[in-house]
């Protein structure tokens, strides 16, 4: 049961995952419609793209469940597309990625300039024993 909205409130923006799913389900939905107006089988799809069948098959249902990461799958229905002859990269492209923040975190700090290492000490041992 949806509660009614205040008068001042406003709706809530969906989520991207409630995004990528709806878009997933109509990419999904056309794909599927194209497919068989080609006359093409999944079986043919899968030997032309290399893509496991489950993967195809949750495209066209619009199972984000069955995904990879969303980068993935928007590569995946590039080539599912571009496989029905659709312009895939701009098919793709439709399908919402979010903003993904990514931390770098570097461990990289400056060496000495001179640090003593196993040739060094190889070195002293032959001056040595000379």
């Amino acid at each position: 049961m949806k509660w009614p909205r205040k008068k001042d409130e406003k709706p809530s923006k969906p989520s991207i995952e409630e995004q990528q799913a709806e878009k997933l389900a109509q990419m999904g939905a056309k794909l599927a419609v194209l497919r068989q107006q080609k006359g093409l089988s999944m079986d043919e799809i899968v030997l032309t793209t290399r893509i496991p069948r489950r993967l195809l098959n949750a495209i066209e249902v619009g199972d984000l469940s069955d995904l990879p990461e969303p980068i993935y799958t928007q590569g995946l229905i590039r080539q599912f597309a571009d496989a029905l002859g659709v312009k895939g990269a701009e098919f793709a492209s439709h399908f919402p990625l979010g903003s993904q923040k990514v931390s770098f975190q570097s461990n990289w700090q400056p060496q000495p300039f001179f640090q003593l290492r196993p040739l060094h000490l190889y070195l002293l041992y032959i001056v040595v024993i000379v």
